[in-house]
């Protein structure tokens, strides 16, 4: 007989490997602020070799311990996206980052910029 202390662990447990599997296709749903990007370009063994992106330093809200967010053009859902990261409009603004995890690092799929309604 299972006690409801090793149920409980159990559903942790299936719950941990689930979220194992499937890390990569979760979407978070990070809230903050950008506040400044770098321009990298992605070491010769990876399989980004030779393609630039932008590491872009975060503050977020709801998961302080993320610092920092990769962008790829080819992972945007909206090309604009990388457009206004190019020339700065983001700078003062706030926004629920859609990220996907890869490896430990979090790369940026979208946003939507929340409306400052006198609240912090």
């Amino acid at each position: 007989m299972k006690t409801a202390k090793d149920q409980v662990l159990l559903a942790i447990l299936l719950k941990l490997s689930t979220m194992n599997k499937l890390r990569s296709e979760y979407i978070y749903r990070l809230i903050g602020q950008i506040l400044s990007k770098r321009s990298v370009s992605a070491p010769f063994d990876s399989k980004y070799a030779g393609k630039s992106y932008l590491k872009l330093m975060v503050v977020i809200k709801n998961n302080p311990q993320i610092k920092t967010i990769q962008a790829f053009p080819n992972k945007l859902t909206n090309p604009q996206i990388w457009t206004d990261l190019e020339v700065n409009n983001y700078l003062g603004k706030k926004y629920i980052l859609s990220c996907q995890n890869y490896r430990g690092s979090y790369h940026l799929m979208d946003w939507k910029e929340l409306k400052d309604h006198g609240s912090n």
